[in-house]
């Protein structure tokens, strides 16, 4: 299993894990007793499994949130393509339009007011680029630890319905406590995909560089 192998994994099984704990611990605080023996090495086995069983799931419902995130924080690679310098600096932009005209047949048009599915087919074609490249494994390990926090902050918005629901007038604590966490996670899952979207860019515009000293030293 190779490093990503491993960080797409934890995506899925960090969620899940997460979610188990924490709705076992707010129902044991609600009474409610559910069966969880993790002293044996059977029954850390069964956790884990049970664990990214619940990670898929709580994954889908990571999903919606994505969705629903996307309305009120665009992604990295379409806040490039409006020319945010918060990604990449002006110039970075100036020369990034130059290379995906060279290199993947971006139109020589305002990518500004490009169609977003049309945008996203160019961006494929760059992170295609990167990866016949082979330099997209720290892209794709921003993109897995993206993905890992989008299950968390799913998982205490999960949690917290689950406090409500259980623990009712004694809620308070720990739904504040999970908002807190949740928007830490928010915070480190929304760096990460900024992180994503310079990286990938910065790897197209290197090896956009290299080609065309390469080309320049061949004539």
């Amino acid at each position: 299993m190779n490093k990503l192998d491993v960080y797409q994994t934890l995506g899925v099984l960090m969620p899940g894990y997460f979610f188990s704990i924490g709705l076992y611990l707010i129902a044991k605080k609600a009474g409610v007793e559910i069966p969880l023996e993790i002293s044996s090495i059977g029954g850390s086995i069964t956790l884990l499994v049970i664990s990214y069983i619940i990670g898929q799931i709580v994954q889908a419902f990571g999903n919606g949130f994505e969705w629903v995130w996307r309305k009120i924080r665009k992604a990295p690679t379409t806040r490039v393509q409006k020319g945010d310098t918060k990604i990449l600096s002006e110039g970075q932009h100036q020369k990034l339009i130059e290379a995906m005209r060279r290199k993947v047949g971006l139109p020589d048009t305002d990518v500004s007011q490009m169609p977003k599915n049309e945008w996203s087919s160019y961006v494929g074609l760059v992170a295609s680029a990167v990866r016949q490249a082979k330099q997209m494994e720290q892209v794709d390990i921003f993109s897995a630890h993206y993905g890992m926090l989008r299950g968390v902050v799913a998982t205490t918005f999960l949690l917290i319905l689950a406090s409500w629901l259980l623990l009712k007038e004694h809620a308070c604590v720990p739904v504040i406590i999970l908002i807190a966490f949740g928007l830490l996670a928010l915070y480190r899952m929304d760096r990460f995909d900024k992180n994503y979207g310079k990286e990938l860019f910065r790897q197209f515009l290197l090896i956009a560089r290299l080609d065309k000293d390469t080309a320049s030293h061949g004539n």
